[in-house]
């Protein structure tokens, strides 16, 4: 079987649409430093010490009984007791407060979204200081974790902030 000129054109192009749309889908699953490593994409991460958090927001996706549309999602921002930085390995410990702990689903997981203000000594180039880290309510309400900068391999100061909960007390 013969093709024509139309048809393999046709036929590369949708090759082509269809291996971008899976590096893109790629790209945008490695957002965070846990997906990194699962992905095994071999990223360089520096552990950062001396950042300090100033946000801190948990987001919830509670999913729907009917099974139609979207899931549920609630969110809200972390009472923080006072100033979180990093220290030398840029571990530091985060604690939900118990009132809003009780608020999250038993038995369920959910996301917690950091801003971060890198230290002063950092000359590291980001497009966010946001990152985010899924965590398991019952490993909670305290959770002890680790920030990371990635840097892009293919720019010299250019990178982005992970979070790894691996270190979940």
């Amino acid at each position: 079987m013969r093709l024509k000129r139309p048809q393999t054109l046709a036929l590369l192009i949708a090759f082509l649409v269809l291996s971008s749309a899976a590096i893109a889908q790629e790209k945008t699953r490695a957002k965070t430093g846990e997906e990194m490593e699962i992905v095994g994409l071999g990223f360089e991460k520096k552990k950062l010490a001396g950042a300090e958090i100033i946000k801190a927001t948990v987001i919830v996706r509670k999913p729907r009984l009917t099974g139609n549309g979207p899931a549920e999602k609630t969110q809200f921002d972390l009472i923080l007791k006072s100033r979180i930085i990093t220290n030398k390995d840029g571990e530091f410990t985060i604690e939900i407060p118990e009132n809003q702990f009780k608020t999250i689903p038993q038995a369920s997981n959910f996301e917690l979204r950091l801003k971060i203000k890198p230290p002063k000594n950092f000359n590291g180039s980001y497009f966010s200081d946001e990152t985010t880290t899924v965590l398991k309510k019952q490993a909670g309400p305290r959770y002890r974790l680790a920030l990371y900068w990635i840097p892009d391999r293919t720019k010299t100061n250019k990178g982005t902030f992970a979070v790894s909960s691996k270190a979940q007390t």
